[in-house]
Parts: C-alpha cells; sequence; structure tokens
C-alpha cells in the first residue's frame, strides 16, 4: 500500500495537507487480467517499451507521444488503485484496519483538485517519483515471483533491459 500526501490549494483558496491511499491486490491483479482494461494496459505497456527502445531516435514527436502514453498509465494505474484506509471492530473486540475501494468514491477523486495535484507530484522529480509509486502499488512478493527459478521460461524470454527492470522493482 501506497500512502502520497499531497498539498494542495483549495477551491476556497485553503491550504490543504491530505492522505492519499492506493493498492493493487494480489486479487486484483487477477481480476484484471480478465478485463478489457487489462489489454489496454499491455498495449499502452508495449507502446511504452517501443519507444523506449528507440532512445535517442526518438523525434520531438515521438516524445510527446511517450509523455502522453506515460500519463495514460499513469492515471490508470491511479484509477484501479485508489481507495481509503477504514478502521474497524472485529468481533473480538480489536482495531481492524482494512483498504476499501468504492467506485463512486474513485470517480470524485478523479474529479478533484487532489487528483490534479497527484499527477503533478508524480511527474515531477525526473520520474523518480513515479517509479517508487508505480513499482510499491503491486503486492511486495509478485516482482519476487517473477524473478524465481520457477519462471526460469518466462525470465529466458525477456531482454536484459526486461530483467533489470525486475530487479529494479524488487529493491
Amino acid at each position: 500500500m501506497i500512502k502520497e500526501t499531497i498539498n494542495f490549494v483549495d477551491i476556497d483558496g485553503n491550504n490543504v495537507s491530505e492522505d492519499l491511499y492506493f493498492h493493487i491486490s494480489k486479487t486484483d491483479l487477477i481480476r484484471l487480467r480478465r478485463t478489457d482494461e487489462y489489454k489496454k494496459f499491455e498495449k499502452i505497456q508495449n507502446d511504452v517499451q517501443a519507444m523506449l527502445d528507440k532512445g535517442d531516435n526518438r523525434t520531438d514527436e515521438e516524445n510527446e507521444k511517450l509523455s502522453d502514453i506515460l500519463l495514460d498509465m499513469l492515471e490508470y494505474l491511479v484509477k484501479i488503485s485508489y481507495g481509503k484506509r477504514v478502521s474497524t471492530t472485529n468481533a473480538e473486540g480489536e482495531k481492524v484496519t482494512k483498504f476499501v475501494k468504492n467506485a463512486s468514491e474513485t470517480e470524485e477523486f478523479i474529479n478533484s483538485d487532489e487528483y490534479g495535484e497527484l499527477i503533478a507530484a508524480l511527474l515531477d522529480d525526473d520520474g523518480n517519483r513515479l517509479l517508487d509509486f508505480i513499482k510499491n502499488l503491486f503486492p511486495a512478493d509478485t516482482t519476487k515471483k517473477l524473478l524465481s527459478e520457477d519462471n526460469k521460461q518466462l525470465l529466458d524470454g525477456l531482454t536484459d533491459e526486461q530483467k533489470a527492470y525486475l530487479a529494479q522493482l524488487n529493491k
């Protein structure tokens, strides 16, 4: 789970600080793989990889397209991972904190000033904050599992650059 603290000025001119929470669970990943949205996400990943493969040979137009694609990817990840921390008391009287996603609250968030500030903050800082955000969205053992010996055949099909990227996600 990721906690992002966003500072912004609301529509009434007040300085506001708000904690936002994001997470993609293993169950989310399983469900996601079965949707058309996942196919869209895979296409975005492929488009990004194709652009990155061009390296310094990209035109200004291609660099602009890459920025648009990265923004689409970021917006998609935020949309599927946004939720709220909710504290409740279980039957034994113990405090339990859960992460809850709600489609109407996500839609409200996407249309808020907080969302705009989050996107701007993640795209600032030469992409380092964005990389950390993406890396920490997924369950910690997801990338470790990808790098395990059990998936040697999968790894054999990856380029060295892709393997290095997965290794970086594991740090």
